[in-house]
């Protein structure tokens, strides 16, 4: 999948990638935030075959879960999760309550937990026992 939007990005620069809740990037523009993060995280001590997690907040359909999927193999980077998106979010925000508290059940809320468990597995098995 990477290989194939790489491509797309050398093929059609200037064609729309991605359109979604209000954000609108060309294959040029998402190929170029890509590199960005790439080099924040090398700027940070990231190396070649470090272990990185990616997880995404307000995936709305397989489209966008593809795309990040995509992005995190393009650049060497473990796809921790995502997140999905929920339209109740919002609502319990502006009523000044965190969404934890307001929809305890939702799928977001769901998905996070179940991501940090998974992660805090993984990192307990790599710490040494005495």
């Amino acid at each position: 999948m990477a290989q194939r939007i790489r491509a797309q990005c050398r093929r059609t620069p200037d064609a729309l990638a991605v359109d979604s809740g209000g954000t609108a990037l060309t294959y040029a523009e998402l190929d170029s935030s890509a590199q960005r993060l790439a080099d924040r995280l090398r700027r940070q001590g990231i190396a070649a075959n470090d272990r990185v997690a990616l997880l995404a907040n307000k995936l709305r359909d397989e489209d966008d879960l593809e795309a990040v999927r995509a992005y995190a193999e393009r650049h060497g980077l473990e796809f921790g999760g995502g997140v999905p998106f929920d339209a109740g979010f919002p609502a319990a925000e502006h009523a000044g309550l965190a969404p934890l508290d307001h929809m305890p059940d939702s799928p977001a809320i769901r998905a996070i937990d179940e991501i940090g468990q998974r992660w805090a597995d993984i990192s307990n098995r790599r710490i040494p026992t005495a």
